[in-house]
C-alpha cells in the first residue's frame, strides 16, 4: 500500500469502510482479497497499536477525543498520525512524511523565493495588502485584478 505510488499522501482507517488512501487528492478504497470492511474493533485495535505505551496520547484521546502522534516503519516510511473518536468509534488518518525535503523547483515555487533561505541576518515578513485574507483561490483572483478585470467577491 505504501509503495503503490509516490502520490499517496494519507492512509485512512474508518469503521464501516475499507481502508482508503489519498492519491493525488482523490480518496481510493484499498480492496484486496481477504481484506474486509473495517469494524469498530479493527480501528480500535489499530489505534491502540499505533499509540502503544504513549500515556500522554492515551490521556488526550480519552479526555479530548483525539490525539496526534508520530509513527515510523524503519527504513520505509514515517507518518503524522491523528487518532480520533467519531460517532463512538476510533478513526485514524496517517499522513505520510516525505523522506526528502522537496526542492523549490519540485514545489513549483518562484526561483527568487529561494534567495530568502540564504539570508544570514534579519527577519522576513510575508504580508498581504490591508484587508486581504489568505485564501487558496485568491491567487487567480489577484491575477485577474492585476489585469483590470473586477472579481465579484472583492
Amino acid at each position: 500500500m505504501l509503495q503503490v505510488s509516490t502520490h499517496v499522501s494519507d492512509l485512512i482507517f474508518s469503521p464501516g469502510s475499507h481502508p482508503h488512501v489519498e492519491v493525488s487528492g482523490q480518496l481510493v478504497a484499498v480492496k484486496m482479497p481477504g481484506l474486509s470492511v473495517l469494524s469498530a474493533d479493527d480501528t480500535q485495535r489499530i489505534a491502540q497499536e499505533l499509540i502503544g505505551d504513549n500515556k500522554q496520547a492515551t490521556a488526550m484521546l480519552q479526555q479530548q477525543g483525539s490525539c496526534d502522534i508520530s509513527y515510523s516503519l524503519p527504513g520505509t516510511a514515517r507518518f503524522r498520525v491523528n487518532v480520533f473518536v467519531q460517532r463512538g468509534s476510533h478513526a485514524i488518518v496517517m499522513r505520510a512524511i516525505p523522506k526528502t525535503i522537496p526542492s523549490f523547483a519540485e514545489l513549483k515555487l518562484p526561483r527568487d523565493l529561494g534567495q530568502i533561505a540564504d539570508l544570514k541576518n534579519g527577519i522576513v515578513l510575508v504580508t498581504l495588502r490591508f484587508g486581504k485574507v489568505l485564501n487558496p483561490g485568491r491567487d487567480t483572483r489577484s491575477d485577474k485584478r492585476n489585469q483590470g478585470i473586477p472579481h465579484p467577491y472583492d
